[in-house]
């Protein structure tokens, strides 16, 4: 945002005045896993997947605002604050399925992950100088780069089912799945970093994280129209964990959560199967929607 009014009215005549913020949210979780499933009679089967989980996560926020005043004085807000962590670990899934007539009926239970190895590291900027009439506190200048800081993140554990009826040459599929809550805790902490700028200032980042429980649902279906043409379309959720009372990690406060994305995901697809001889051709679209308002957080320091 660029624009030349009267933004400070502490400050005499009109201000050129800049601001720029930036977020930066990635993640990367890979799972590899090896499965073992066995047959208990003719209409079921039970198998477990262990999964090796590899997970990066990494967050950034910036925020630069620049003022020039009437009198070619010059404001400056630089802030920036990162983080990231990678951790190791074991997850398992056992999943139970049977055929009981025109039923098909599938049970999962997944296991919350047992880590092996969790490190992150933490950057911090802040620098800050005035202009007259604007603030009256002092420059600031604040850094800090950490590294090698422990890190350990807790998962839920989770129940599926899904069931299929056969309809004739249709079918029917319904899906659910329930995500166990957990408490707020401490994901990963920084050490305590000071300010070279006098006065010095102490400041601390914890980074926290909680989750509460969700259920989700689903149904597809799978129409038959000829021989060599099949049709699918499909309905589920995918609401949000994250719960309505947190700290962003954008506002540049001592705590933050892990995740803040609230809204929740509603997903619909379709499609067509088209079996022909030496040749199977599938076509389909799905569509996922979600609509989140983040609130201005953050103003140019005054003496208001």
């Amino acid at each position: 945002n660029e624009v030349y009014s009267d933004v400070f009215p502490s400050v005499p005549g009109k201000e050129w005045f800049t601001g720029l913020m930036g977020v930066t949210n990635k993640a990367n979780e890979q799972w590899i896993g090896l499965t073992w499933s066995h047959t208990l009679s003719k209409k079921m089967s039970i198998g477990v997947t262990t999964n090796f989980v590899n997970n990066f996560q990494t967050r950034g926020a910036s925020i630069d605002l620049r003022g020039l005043s009437a009198s070619d004085s010059v404001a400056q807000y630089h802030y920036n604050r990162s983080y990231d962590y990678k951790e190791t670990g074991l997850l398992w899934k056992i999943g139970l399925s049977g055929q009981f007539g025109k039923w098909n009926l599938g049970l999962t239970i997944k296991t919350p992950m047992v880590g092996f190895s969790g490190s992150g590291s933490y950057n911090y900027q802040l620098f800050y100088s005035s202009i007259p009439g604007l603030n009256k506190g002092p420059d600031v200048y604040t850094t800090s780069s950490q590294e090698n800081l422990v890190a350990k993140s807790k998962s839920p554990w989770a129940v599926g089912f899904g069931a299929t009826r056969t309809i004739g040459r249709n079918k029917v599929h319904f899906s659910t799945e329930w995500y166990s809550g957990i408490s707020k805790y401490t994901l990963m902490s920084a050490n305590d970093h000071y300010s070279q700028s006098r006065p010095i200032t102490q400041n601390s980042f914890f980074l926290t994280d909680e989750m509460k429980s969700v259920w989700n649902a689903g149904i597809g279906f799978e129409v038959y129209v000829s021989q060599h043409v099949s049709g699918f379309a499909s309905f589920s959720t995918d609401y949000s964990s994250v719960s309505n009372d947190i700290t962003r990690f954008i506002q540049p406060l001592p705590e933050a959560a892990n995740n803040s994305w609230k809204a929740d995901f509603f997903n619909v697809g379709g499609g067509v199967v088209l079996d022909f001889k030496g040749a199977d051709i599938t076509l389909g679209v799905t569509h996922t929607g979600a609509k989140q308002t983040v609130p201005r957080l953050v103003n140019f320091p005054d003496n208001g």
